[in-house]
């Protein structure tokens, strides 16, 4: 009876030990069960009081990583960044280095901070030998955010042989970028001078051609992943944007020779020509976003 009396206050004693006491190994441990449970909040004090309490033991920088993931889980991501920056400031070359520097990239392209994710990315590419498709698709990102599209291509074509073995959230997020690639494509077919009617009338179809491929790459990728809603909504976006354009046409090439009522009687009678391509691709575009998936298309 006296050994078991003896486990049972030693438990009551150590339930007593204030937060700030407990052993790092004990304090790792709760961390690590409470953020596999998800429970983010109790795993950011604990990862935080390993931090604050064992600067040089075994756990802070990876108490670093995850309280940065902690804080990411509870969309606190301004809040993400610091752990990370001290994690990479504190050992440039440990074992978690490459996780930490990916999670910052990312959390920097999350604000649309593009030039500082390109420049991580730069300075990451030279500590490591060989570069992960991950890092090949932030720096697509980082490109395009830039208005850097050539290079966003380029860096997304390095991905492609990779991504066969490549985690599902990749090939989707590979999908989706060369989809705002593709959809930026489009978007450059537009008025920027005066044209000759015919001129214009083929510009707008071949703009419209080039969103219908879009729907049809979305509508195989719809089948593929469970949530491609974003690309849904680049797509609505650029519909919107031809639309806009269909709206606006250019001036005719020989406009000087019209009078002013002829002008306005060349805009009308082209903006509704143009306005009938819009129509065309949109009725097509529907039609490839609400099939299923169980229709074959050609």
């Amino acid at each position: 009876m006296w050994p078991l009396l003896g486990i049972f206050l030693l438990f009551e004693a150590c339930q007593g030990i204030p937060f700030s006491h407990k052993e790092p190994s004990f304090l790792w441990n709760e961390a690590n069960q409470a953020f596999q449970q998800k429970k983010y909040s109790e795993a950011t004090d604990f990862f935080q009081q390993l931090i604050n309490d064992d600067p040089t033991g075994p756990y802070f920088l990876t108490s670093l990583l995850y309280l940065s993931k902690s804080l990411m889980a509870k969309h606190r991501e301004a809040e993400a960044m610091d752990p990370l920056k001290d994690l990479l400031a504190s050992a440039p070359f440990a074992e978690n280095f490459l996780e930490a520097s990916l999670l910052l990239i990312r959390l920097h392209l999350h604000f649309q901070h593009g030039l500082e994710a390109s420049l991580l990315i730069e300075e990451l590419e030279k500590k490591i030998q060989v570069i992960p498709v991950e890092l090949l698709l932030l720096k697509t990102q980082a490109c395009l955010l830039l208005h850097e599209d050539q290079k966003a291509s380029w860096s997304l074509q390095a991905a492609q042989p990779h991504l066969q073995e490549a985690p599902l959230h990749l090939k989707q997020e590979a999908w989706d970028l060369d989809m705002q690639i593709q959809l930026k494509a489009c978007a450059r077919m537009r008025f920027e001078e005066p044209l000759q009617e015919q001129q214009a009338l083929q510009l707008m179809e071949r703009r419209g051609l080039c969103l219908i491929k879009m729907a049809l790459s979305y509508h195989k990728i719809r089948c593929s992943f469970s949530n491609p809603t974003p690309m849904l909504e680049r797509i609505q976006e650029a519909l919107a944007n031809y639309l806009d354009t269909c709206s606006h046409p250019p001036q005719a090439s020989d406009y000087r020779k019209l009078t002013a009522s002829q002008r306005r009687q060349y805009l009308r009678e082209l903006t509704w020509q143009l306005k009938k391509y819009y129509e065309k691709t949109q009725l097509e575009i529907d039609a490839l976003l609400e099939s299923p998936c169980s229709i074959t298309l050609p």
